[in-house]
């Protein structure tokens, strides 16, 4: 299904409602005209089910210009808190834009089940294309906190955390510090209840890190627990530890919050 540089990362499994995505980033040949523009393939996410025939194509919601590889992305709780979890109604996001385009947040609407076959653009994350470099989109973590209870449609705020390699965006509120070629920003933003996050969207908060970020880890909501865990993709000064190399690192939410 990749045409460039093959699927990088694990696939979700949606056990409720029998189906599986895949995240692509080059949906075509290099030199193919698409929607996504000319000599251009497009990021895409692909549907299946989880009995899905040899050869199947499924369906395909697209994120973007494509060519660099595509991680995962995260369903909002939206979804995971739907009236009829067999046909749920929600988001799932991904940071799209790996190819002649900077890193972008998609969202991809649900309805009734039924994924559409394009996505929402949000806010641009990352100045990559602008500053003359394709890259790859990151993965999203998803968590939504009502302290030590479970969230509800009505109660509780979720909030997507994901990472850019390099160039994060200069947000009006809260921009990317010291970003580079080498320097990358991990930020948070707050998923609206019923609706998605606007292409307007500044972030709660960021942080820098070289390379980018790997893929966040949630501690969980409880208060003086409310962490995340992620590790530096290049070398950097690791704070505790005072030596140099890929840096293991904890971080409140409340700093991306």
């Amino acid at each position: 299904m990749d045409h460039n540089l093959g699927i990088y990362d694990s696939p979700i499994v949606d056990s409720t409602t029998g189906e599986v995505y895949a995240f692509v980033g080059a949906d075509s040949e290099i030199g193919s005209t698409t929607s996504c523009g000319t000599d251009t393939p497009c990021a895409g996410v692909f549907q299946f089910p989880v009995g899905f025939a040899a050869g199947a194509g499924g369906s395909e919601a697209t994120v973007g210009a494509g060519y660099e590889f595509l991680m995962s992305g995260a369903f909002d709780n939206q979804y995971f808190t739907s009236t009829t979890p067999s046909s749920p109604s929600g988001h799932l996001y991904v940071v799209g834009g790996t190819g002649p385009q900077n890193n972008t947040l998609y969202a991809i609407t649900f309805t009734n089940g039924s994924m559409s076959t394009s996505a929402a653009a949000g806010p641009v994350v990352a100045t990559n294309y602008t500053k003359g470099y394709y890259a790859a989109g990151l993965p999203i973590t998803e968590f939504c906190n009502n302290g030590n209870s479970a969230c509800t449609a009505s109660q509780g705020t979720d909030y997507l955390f994901l990472g850019v390699l390099a160039f994060g965006s200069q947000f009006a509120t809260n921009p990317c510090p010291s970003q580079s070629i080498s320097i990358g920003c991990i930020m948070g933003f707050t998923v609206p209840k019923s609706s998605t996050i606007s292409s307007s969207a500044t972030p709660n908060g960021t942080l820098q890190e070289a390379g980018g970020a790997s893929g966040i880890v949630v501690d969980n909501g409880a208060s003086g627990a409310s962490n995340i865990y992620f590790s530096t993709l290049l070398n950097q000064t690791c704070t505790t530890s005072g030596g140099t190399g890929g840096c293991a690192v904890s971080a409140t939410q409340a700093a991306l919050q």
